[in-house]
Formats: structure tokens, sequence, C-alpha cells
């Protein structure tokens, strides 16, 4: 990741590209999000993470690739996707020492507001990520998603989420 300094920057203005997107209305005859049919249609990149998206040498934003598995929906989904990317996928857990990383990563989640999310989107997040990541994971290595999705359930039924 370079610098630090440009590490953080990044993470900045990637996680600014949450609220960005959240105003582009989804185009007609795109898919719902999987799993949250129906209410709001924004569009959604649902894969929103440091690998899709290009950035200059100062670290601003200049393209998003891998739209794949774009979709409409409410912002919170995708923001809620970001998160358990950044969290909970394998890949970018083996990254977390690395400092450039967890800056960019750090700076990202923050910028992006990705802390806040209700326990519903987190819900849904880890409910994806199960879904997207079983096929190529043993189960055992699965298990903190399903410790966070646990976590989720709890906080959207009422309880404390921790």
């Amino acid at each position: 990741m370079g610098s630090p300094a440009r590490a953080a920057a990044a993470g900045r203005a990637c996680g600014a590209l949450h609220d960005a997107l959240a105003e582009v209305a989804s185009p007609p005859g795109l898919r719902d999000a999987p799993g949250a049919e129906g209410g709001e249609r924004r569009l959604l990149h649902l894969d929103l993470h440091p690998f899709n998206v290009l950035v200059d040498d100062g670290g601003e934003p200049t393209g998003v690739i891998d739209w794949a598995n774009a979709a409409a929906g409410d912002p919170e989904l995708d923001r809620a996707r970001t998160w358990s990317i950044l969290t909970l996928d394998p890949a970018a857990r083996e990254l977390g020492d690395d400092p450039g990383w967890a800056t960019l990563a750090g700076h990202w989640l923050a910028a992006g507001r990705l802390h806040d999310l209700s326990a519903a989107a987190r819900l849904w997040a880890c409910g994806f990520m199960l879904t997207d990541l079983a096929p190529r994971h043993a189960s055992a290595d699965l298990a903190h998603i399903r410790d966070a999705l646990r976590l989720a359930e709890a906080g959207s039924s009422g309880r404390r989420q921790g």
C-alpha cells in the first residue's frame, strides 16, 4: 500500500464512496439484493473492497471495477457487505497484521461509518458472506463469521450486541 499517509487517504476516500453510491438510483430492471427484496432501490456494488477500487497516487478513487454482484436495495446493505469483507473475509483477516492494510481498512471503516451498522444489516451481510464463501472454504474456516452472525441475531432481536 505504500506510505501510511497514502493508505489513510485511500481508506478515507474509499469510505466516502459509500455516500456517493447511496445517491445513485438503481437502473430499471436490476435485480434486488439477494435476501433483501423490496424497499429502497439504490445501486449497490456488493463487492466494494480495496481490490475493486482504483485509486491514483494521492489515494483518490478513479474507478470501481467488478460490478458482477451489482443489485438494487438499501445502501446500508452495501456498507454492511464492505464491513464484512474488511473485517470477516478470511483473505482480509490474513492481511490484518500488515500495517498498510490495517491503516487502509481502519480509515475505510471509519469514513464509511461501517461500525455504525444496524444489527439487521450485519445479520444480512454475515449471511451473504457465508453463502458466498461456503463453496470455497472449509466450514471450520468460517466459524468466526457464524459467531458474528449470532451476535447480529442477538442484536436484531433486541438483546445487546457485543
